[in-house]
C-alpha cells in the first residue's frame, strides 16, 4: 500500500512538473522567440567585423537555458573567432623576419578558428525550431552549411602547424614561384618573380628574387638541352625556364638542380601560386590606387598593368622588376585594411581551386608532402588505373607575345568504339585570338594614366601584352600504345615522342593565332582496349587539362561502329566543360552483330 502511494505521488510530481513546464515555455516563447529574432536581426544587418561584434554582444541579453543558451554559445564561439582573427590581423608581415613564437601563434590562432567554427555549428544545430519563424529555419540550414564549410577549410590551414615544425625542425628553405598564366607554361606560367622563405632555428626570414637575377649565374656549362619545339626562343634550357616540364615534382627537381649549380641552397620545398589569386583576392577587397605609378589597378587588369609597368620598363632599365614590389606592397596593404566577411567567400571553393592546378606544392619532407598529397597540388600527371584512356594537356608560349589573356581554347575529343578492341581518337583544337579593337587600352585604363607612362606604351609592348601574334605549342599527352594515324596544324609539323619518364606519347601541336583571327588543328590516332570482348566494350577517359588555364573549355564526343546495338554513357559527354580534372564513361553493346 505504501509502495503504491509513493508511485502515484511520484507520478503526480512528474504530472504537475510537465504542466508547470509546458505552463513555463507557454509564458515565456513568445518573449524568447522577440529576442531571437532581434539577436538574429542585429547579426543578419551588420555591415562588417565591427559592427558583427557589436550585433553578437546582444546575445547576453539572452537567458543561458536550453535551448536559448545554444544561441549564446554559438554568438560566444562567433566572438572568439573574431578575436583570432584580429590577432592574426596583428601579426605585420613587412616589419621584418617573422619569429618563431609569433608564426606558431598565428596557427594556434587558426585552430581556436577551428574550434569557434565547430562550437558554433553545434550550439546552432541545437536550436529547435519551434522557436523560429519559418525564413529563420530557412536560414539556419544555410547558416550550418557555411560553417560545415569554413571549419573544414580552416581544418585544412591548421594541418599546416605540423609541416611548419618540420620546417623548422630541418632548418628548410622554401622557394615560392609566382607564375604568370598570361604566358602560358606547362605548370601554370612564366615564372618572373620568386620568394625564398628560410626558417631558421627562432626565425623565418624572406626576400623576393627576380629570376634574371639569379639566371645570370647559371654558367653555360650547367644549362640543360631544350626539346626541339622549344628553339624559336632557344636551345637551351636555363633557371627561367626550369618549368617546361608538365609534372610539377619533376620541375621542382630542376629548380633544384639550378639552386645548387649557382651556390644557392636548393629548396625542400617548392610552391608555385599562379596571379589568379590576385584575381580572387581583389574581387572582394576593391580596386587599388597605385600612387607612385598614377594607375587604378582591378581585378580585371592587375596582370596587364603588372605586365606593362615590367615590359616597358618603366622602373628604368636596371630596376625593371621594381614595380612588381610595389604592387606586392600594395596589395599586402589592401588586404591589411579588408573588413573580412565571410560572405565574400562563400562563393569560393578552395579546394576546387587548387585542384584545377592554380597552387602547386612539392616537397621532400614528409608532414608537406602529405599536406600536398591530401590538397591535390601535386600537379603530377597520374593515370587512374580503373580508366581506359588517358588524355593530358599543355600549353607553352614560344613567342614574342608572351600573353594568352585573350586567347580562347576549345578541345574536342571524339573516340570511335570499335567491337573489335580499337578505340580510334580524333582530336581537334581551335584557338582563338579574340582581342577586340580597343579593348587592351580600355583595360589598362590609359586615358587616366600620367602622360610620362602613355609614351611607354608602344608597338613593341602592346604587341607583348596582347596585340601581337601568340605563338604557342600544344601538347597532347596520351597512352604509350596510342597509333599515330595523321594530323595537321596550320603553323608546322606534328612531332611524335615519349615523355621524358616514358609513361606517356606526346604530340606536340604547333599553334600560332593572329589578332581577331582563329587557328584549328585536327589529329588521329588509335588506341587498344583490354575491357569487354566483341560482344561489349567498356571505354573510359581521364582527362587531365592544363595547370591553371582558365580560358578554356573540353568537349568529350564517344560513339561507335554503325552495328552496335546500344550505347550508354556518362552525362558530361556531349557538353562543352570548363578545363577541369574529370572521367567520361560509356559502354558500347554489339550483340546483335555477335548473333549475326
Amino acid at each position: 500500500m505504501n509502495s503504491n502511494w509513493k508511485g502515484a505521488s511520484i507520478i503526480i510530481a512528474l504530472v504537475v512538473f510537465f504542466l508547470l513546464f509546458a505552463a513555463f515555455f507557454q509564458a515565456f516563447v513568445p518573449k524568447w522567440k522577440g529576442q531571437i529574432s532581434a539577436f538574429a536581426e542585429a547579426v543578419q544587418t551588420a555591415d562588417g567585423v565591427n559592427e558583427l561584434k557589436i550585433a553578437l554582444q546582444k546575445a547576453d541579453d539572452l537567458p543561458p537555458v536550453y535551448p536559448i543558451g545554444q544561441v549564446r554559445k554559438a554568438a560566444m564561439a562567433g566572438r572568439d573567432a573574431l578575436t583570432a582573427i584580429d590577432a592574426i590581423e596583428s601579426v605585420s608581415l613587412q616589419d621584418g623576419p617573422l619569429s618563431r613564437m609569433q608564426l606558431l601563434g598565428l596557427l594556434d590562432q587558426v585552430d581556436v578558428l577551428k574550434k569557434s567554427a565547430k562550437r558554433a555549428r553545434r550550439a546552432i544545430s541545437n536550436v529547435p525550431h519551434i522557436f523560429l519563424t519559418e525564413e529563420q529555419k530557412s536560414k539556419k540550414s544555410t547558416v550550418l552549411e557555411v560553417l560545415k564549410i569554413g571549419e573544414n577549410a580552416i581544418d585544412e590551414l591548421a594541418q599546416m602547424k605540423g609541416a611548419v615544425l618540420e620546417h623548422f625542425a630541418e632548418e628548410a628553405r622554401v622557394l615560392v614561384l609566382f607564375q604568370n598564366q598570361n604566358e602560358v607554361r606547362p605548370t601554370g606560367g612564366f615564372v618572373g618573380s620568386m620568394l625564398i622563405i628560410d626558417f631558421e632555428d627562432t626565425q623565418v626570414t624572406g626576400r623576393f628574387v627576380d629570376v634574371y637575377a639569379l639566371d645570370r649565374q647559371v654558367e653555360d656549362t650547367l644549362k640543360l638541352p631544350a626539346p626541339e619545339w622549344f628553339f624559336p626562343l632557344s636551345k637551351e634550357i636555363s633557371l627561367r625556364d626550369a618549368n617546361l616540364t608538365r609534372d610539377f615534382p619533376d620541375a621542382a627537381r630542376v629548380y633544384r638542380y639550378f639552386f645548387s649549380g649557382i651556390g644557392e641552397v636548393p629548396p625542400d620545398t617548392v610552391l608555385a601560386i599562379n596571379l589568379s589569386i590576385v584575381s580572387e583576392v581583389m574581387q572582394r577587397t576593391g580596386n587599388i590606387r597605385l600612387e607612385e605609378w598614377g594607375m587604378n589597378m582591378t581585378a580585371e587588369n592587375f596582370d596587364l598593368l603588372l605586365s606593362f609597368l615590367v615590359e616597358s620598363k618603366a622602373a628604368g632599365r636596371f630596376s625593371a622588376k621594381e614595380p612588381v614590389l610595389d604592387v606586392a606592397n600594395a596589395l599586402m596593404k589592401s588586404i591589411s585594411e579588408y573588413d573580412f566577411n565571410a560572405a565574400d567567400w562563400a562563393d569560393f571553393d578552395a579546394k576546387a581551386y587548387m585542384k584545377n592546378g592554380n597552387v602547386l606544392l612539392d616537397s621532400q619532407l614528409s608532414k608537406t608532402a602529405a599536406l600536398s598529397e591530401q590538397w591535390n597540388t601535386e600537379g603530377a600527371l597520374k593515370w587512374d588505373a580503373d580508366t581506359t584512356d588517358f588524355f593530358g594537356v599543355d600549353f607553352v608560349s614560344i613567342g614574342a607575345n608572351k600573353s594568352d589573356r585573350f586567347v580562347w581554347s576549345r578541345i574536342a575529343h571524339d573516340t570511335n568504339i570499335s567491337p573489335s578492341g580499337v578505340a580510334k581518337n580524333t582530336i581537334t583544337i581551335r584557338r582563338t585570338h579574340a582581342i577586340r579593337e580597343g579593348e587592351l587600352s580600355s583595360l589598362l585604363g590609359v586615358e587616366n594614366w600620367p602622360q610620362n607612362l602613355r609614351g611607354l606604351l608602344d608597338q613593341q609592348t602592346n604587341w607583348k601584352l596582347g596585340l601581337g601574334e601568340n605563338r604557342a605549342v600544344v601538347r597532347l599527352y596520351v597512352p604509350v600504345e596510342a597509333q599515330f594515324i595523321a594530323g595537321e596544324s596550320p603553323t608546322g609539323a606534328i612531332l611524335n615522342n615519349l615523355s621524358v619518364d616514358g609513361k606517356f606519347r606526346v604530340f606536340t601541336v604547333p599553334m600560332n593565332v593572329k589578332p581577331q583571327e582563329s587557328a584549328v588543328a585536327q589529329l588521329e590516332y588509335t588506341i587498344p582496349l583490354d575491357k569487354g570482348s566483341s560482344a561489349w566494350r567498356g571505354y573510359s577517359l581521364q582527362f587531365a587539362p592544363p595547370l591553371g588555364v582558365q580560358q578554356a573549355t573540353f568537349l568529350k564526343y564517344i560513339s561507335t561502329a554503325s552495328e552496335a546495338q546500344s550505347l550508354q554513357q556518362t552525362q558530361n559527354v556531349g557538353l562543352p566543360v570548363p578545363f577541369s580534372p574529370m572521367i567520361f564513361r560509356a559502354v558500347a553493346s554489339f550483340e546483335e552483330e555477335l548473333n549475326n
